[in-house]
């Protein structure tokens, strides 16, 4: 009896639709948390005194730079790269790769502090700044057990506006607005953009999803479908 009904609910499309959908609701509600976790940490800061740009990509003569976060003060530019791990994390700055310890298992995944140094480097030479006035932060969610041996600041979501707010020497004394205005103009992603209602003309070779036109500040482009999950983009 119990084989009879383990095949017919096997052998059901309708289980297979609902699995599906239960799968993309827990991921789609994952997301959705740590999105809604940042943005409460990120609106406690002061906007008189911090500018904040999310999403921006850079290209340079090597390969697409992707900066989560950017916050612009005269205390400082934090370059914020976000970690979705939980459980315990182990690693320190001369490994590679760090580790996620989760139900007693190892996952390996690239050590997020030394793509970040990338990531300053990148824009350092763009806004022709120092590397000093530069703080790279990499934030984790608070379900994250972090055993790390590294100089580096590393935090979690909920302490992430205390830790910015914990540089209090200004060290840029003038230019934020110029820096703010480069930094967009440089960015192959404008988040303000509106799709356009024309067919869609190819699919986006990291995801698979559509790549529709996109209007942008500086005219059409192609983006993914996808976006924000997805931020590729491609010139007309």
């Amino acid at each position: 009896m119990i084989k009879i009904i383990g095949n017919y609910i096997i052998n059901n499309p309708l289980f297979w639709i609902l699995l599906v959908l239960i799968i993309l609701f827990i991921i789609f509600y994952r997301e959705l948390r740590k999105n809604t976790s940042i943005n409460k940490a990120l609106k406690r800061l002061d906007k008189k005194s911090y500018i904040v740009l999310d999403d921006v990509i850079i290209n340079s003569s090597r390969k697409e730079y992707i900066f989560d976060t950017i916050i612009i003060s005269k205390y400082g530019i934090f370059i914020i790269k976000y970690v979705d791990y939980d459980s315990k994390i182990y690693g320190d700055d001369r490994e590679l790769q760090w580790i996620q310890l989760k139900n007693n298992k190892k996952i390996y995944f690239d050590n997020p502090v030394r793509d970040l140094h990338s990531n300053v480097r990148v824009i350092s030479e763009l806004l022709d700044l120092n590397e000093k006035y530069f703080i790279p932060i990499v934030c984790f969610t608070k379900e994250a057990t972090l055993s790390l041996d590294i100089k580096d600041k590393v935090t979690q979501v909920e302490f992430l506006d205390d830790v910015i707010r914990s540089y209090k020497k200004e060290i840029i004394k003038y230019g934020l607005m110029e820096i703010k205005d480069t930094i967009l103009n440089s960015n192959k992603v404008n988040t303000n953009t509106k799709v356009i209602e024309k067919e869609s003309i190819d699919k986006c070779p990291r995801c698979g999803n559509k790549l529709i036109v996109r209007n942008g500040k500086y005219g059409d482009f192609l983006g993914c479908s996808n976006y924000p999950d997805c931020k590729y983009t491609r010139e007309l």
